[in-house]
């Protein structure tokens, strides 16, 4: 379940396509990011199937990007969701998108200890095995300022709400118009 403040910062979006149509005719990045955290949104819960037998959605997704893979459970997909998103809504993505680290190298630098994060800008995280990529939603959580929320994909194997450390996060970039 999505926690209500996140329709709460979403309130002035409007998804329809009417709407889409106007960010992409006023060309603005910032009316185009949160178009990709409203379609983000609609996916909450997309999830990803065990074994053989793969959700066709998401599949569909992950051979866009990778067009030889079989098995949605046996690909990270974080960085093919975050692309996903962009390239629909006219933003620029890194050549090599299902990389999640390669989105280190678009948009412009945000600087968590002297900007103000945007809900939609790009964050990168170490990982154990390498590296993350999510959206920026919140700061903080449970009054724990160490934490953040990200919306993405492969986030608890779907499309999620996910409460990060800080300390984890490599860089994070805005978007700019493709």
């Amino acid at each position: 379940m999505i926690d209500d403040w996140v329709y709460t910062e979403l309130d002035n979006i409007d998804s329809s396509a009417d709407s889409i149509r106007r960010a992409f005719e006023k060309r603005d990045a910032r009316s185009c990011k949160l178009e990709m955290v409203a379609m983000a949104i609609s996916m909450h819960g997309l999830m990803e199937v065990k074994g053989a037998k793969s959700n066709e959605r998401l599949l569909s997704m992950i051979r866009g990007a990778i067009p030889w893979a079989t098995d949605d459970s046996e690909t990270a997909w974080c960085g093919i969701f975050i692309g996903y998103l962009a390239g629909k809504c006219g933003l620029q993505r890194p050549d090599l998108y299902f990389r999640a680290k390669e989105w280190l190298g678009v948009g412009d630098h945000v600087d968590l200890n002297h900007q103000r994060v945007e809900i939609g800008d790009i964050v990168v995280l170490s990982t154990p095995t390498g590296h993350h990529v999510t959206m920026w939603v919140r700061d903080g959580f449970d009054n724990e300022p160490g934490l953040f929320s990200a919306l993405g994909g492969n986030q608890n194997d779907m499309v999620d709400i996910t409460q990060y450390r800080k300390d984890r996060i490599v860089g994070i970039r805005r978007l700019r118009l493709a």
